[in-house]
């Protein structure tokens, strides 16, 4: 596929209309708890849930507890190219850090390295006061302003595989990892987080006198934009775990650069919006003159269901498409969009 796609807006774009969908999805709920009475009750109550089913695409907040696609995790790769080599931890947290390794018989300081202040650069220091809240992340030790960041272990330098083809920011840029890049230190061997197992382990009820929250809340919040289009993807229902598990960093770049494409051309158009917009237009209707006008909700009733008829056929042939399109892609290059 060659089409010219912006990173950026496309992810605005999708991000923006995920956004439209969650408020949505969420004024039903609000109205629905208020629907007690009326000759169509019963009905309306169905429509909103079936509408709900239907708009239910979560928007990423990082409340998995590790990256769910198999990348060989190339965002824990660092390298001193990078304007911080590793990951900033608050006082509180490196608290609770401190406390697993050394229940766990590990040393702290071969996995938490202290930066003084008077170090970084003017640029670094700006970018730390752009992002954290400073007196959340700035230490006093001995007398000297520090900062705690993650270790990283030039033991471990970042496989070329993982780099052949680097996954994009949400801000359309490429990622940071680098032929120099190492990895962090609680990066397992296996390629999964040891704070997140560790975390995952308290929540499941391991016992211990420690915080579950043992992650960096950058670590629990990024998702690069290869995560995020399967994350999309899945929660559209054009593509299941099996469909991607397995592959490399380079495939799932690949497929995941062409589903961009393909839902800006299947899923985002003009014609679909427009009709997707109809559809929760009409619906907003039923739900807000449902008691008062009983001939004209009969009316909308019958619109709403045509509408939602068009709507779901349209997206069931296009998610079909995507996903052939996806796994196969040199496989009905051509194919346009149904109509």
């Amino acid at each position: 596929m060659n089409e010219q796609l912006n990173p950026l807006q496309f992810f605005r774009d999708i991000r923006s209309w995920i956004k439209v969908r969650r408020d949505f999805y969420e004024w039903l709920e609000a109205v629905e708890d208020k629907i007690q009475s009326g000759k169509h009750n019963a009905e309306i109550k169905k429509i909103i849930g079936q509408a709900k089913e239907e708009l239910r695409v979560p928007e990423y907040d990082g409340s998995c507890l590790s990256c769910h696609i198999k990348c060989g995790s190339v965002c824990c790769y660092f390298s001193s190219g990078t304007l911080i080599e590793g990951v900033l931890i608050d006082k509180g947290l490196a608290a609770r850090i401190k406390a697993v390794l050394e229940e766990k018989g590990m040393n702290p300081n071969d996995y938490m390295t202290l930066v003084k202040w008077g170090t970084l650069t003017s640029i670094q220091k700006k970018w730390i006061k752009k992002h954290y809240l400073l007196e959340e992340y700035l230490f006093n030790v001995q007398g000297h302003d520090v900062v705690c960041k993650t270790a990283t272990s030039y033991d471990k330098p970042v496989p070329a595989s993982l780099i052949s083809k680097k996954p994009q920011t949400l801000d359309g840029l490429r990622l940071w990892v680098d032929s120099k890049s190492v990895a962090c230190m609680f990066l397992k061997d296996d390629g999964r987080c040891f704070l997140g197992e560790a975390e995952s382990a308290k929540l499941l009820g391991v016992r211990s006198n420690i915080s579950a929250d043992l992650r960096p809340q950058v670590c629990s919040l990024f998702i690069c934009s290869t995560g995020y289009m399967l994350y999309v993807l899945n929660s559209l229902g054009v593509l299941r775990h099996s469909d991607y598990a397995g592959k490399t960093m380079h495939q799932l770049v690949s497929m995941t650069d062409d589903a961009s494409k393909l839902l800006t051309r299947f899923l985002l158009t003009e014609d679909f919006m427009r009709l997707e917009g109809e559809m929760e237009a009409t619906l907003s209707d039923i739900v807000l003159t449902y008691p008062e006008n009983d001939f004209r909700l009969i009316k909308d009733l019958k619109r709403l269901e045509e509408a939602r008829l068009k709507y779901n056929s349209l997206r069931e042939k296009n998610s079909r498409k995507i996903r052939a399109l996806c796994l196969s892609p040199h496989i009905a290059s051509h194919t346009r969009p149904s109509s």
